[in-house]
């Protein structure tokens, strides 16, 4: 069976990590099939948004620990080699992400640990329950966030609780993290968590999918540069182009 499932449903794209025996921990077999699926996702003109989480209780248990004790799959080779194995590896899931413009729901179905939480953090927005945690363990093994994380996790929490996070690699459970960011909903106990993250997709879906692309696009060049000019002419490019649209013509008529 595959170590990650997908499927399409109504415009939304669903991807599961489906590697349980390692507490869906992201090893070179998943890290390939994510890649692969998101791009295939995002080039697709049906998936309007993307809902990414996990078969079982666990979101992402970041690393495969007992690879690293091995020194196999991603772990494997001199220092050299393991430099190798990150940058075209694990790193490739940051800069894929980093270049989807169709927007990402992270369904945090449970613990999300070390590169889990970075993982988590490249989504643009993030469903939880009761079960979500939320650790930043690198500290705790004696590693660095190889994945990218020190980008991700302050431009969801902000550099001071990011700074935190890392340093104590403390343990944030579900309601801290709805404070500080990591959830934007925090769901109820009687409510299942996969069906509210399709229904905050909808809402998304709703609206035009051109639109929703280049807003992405926008807010990332402006969160990534700070540079007011360069934001301003990439918006009235995009604005040229989805005003011309039929999408947006139709659109304006129902008003």
């Amino acid at each position: 069976m595959s170590k990650v499932k997908s499927k399409i449903k109504e415009n939304i794209g669903i991807i599961k990590i489906n590697n349980n025996d390692k507490k869906n921990a992201l090893d070179n077999d998943v890290i390939s099939l994510l890649v692969e699926k998101l791009k295939n996702f995002d080039r697709d003109l049906n998936v309007h948004c993307i809902l990414i989480g996990a078969e079982g209780n666990v979101f992402c248990a970041g690393g495969d620990v007992k690879a690293m004790k091995n020194k196999t799959d991603m772990f494997s080779g001199d220092s050299c080699e393991l430099q190798t194995n990150y940058e075209f590896g694990i790193q490739e899931i940051a800069r894929v992400i980093e270049r989807v413009s169709t927007p990402i729901i992270g369904v945090i179905n449970g613990a999300a640990v070390g590169a889990g939480v970075d993982f988590a953090c490249m989504t643009d927005l993030r469903v939880g329950n009761k079960n979500s945690s939320f650790s930043e363990t690198f500290g705790r093994i004696s590693l660095v966030p190889g994945d990218g994380g020190t980008f991700f996790l302050p431009r969801v929490v902000g550099y001071s609780k990011a700074m935190e996070m890392f340093l104590t690699a403390k343990k944030v459970l579900s309601e801290e993290a709805k404070e500080i960011g990591l959830l934007n909903i925090l769901i109820d106990e009687d409510e299942d968590i996969w069906e509210v993250s399709i229904k905050l997709a909808k809402k998304i879906t709703a609206n035009s999918y051109n639109s929703n692309r280049f807003i992405k696009k926008s807010l990332k060049l402006a969160w990534e540069t700070q540079n007011l000019n360069g934001v301003l002419d990439q918006l009235s490019a995009f604005q040229g182009i989805v005003q011309d649209t039929d999408d947006h013509k139709k659109r304006l008529n129902k008003i």
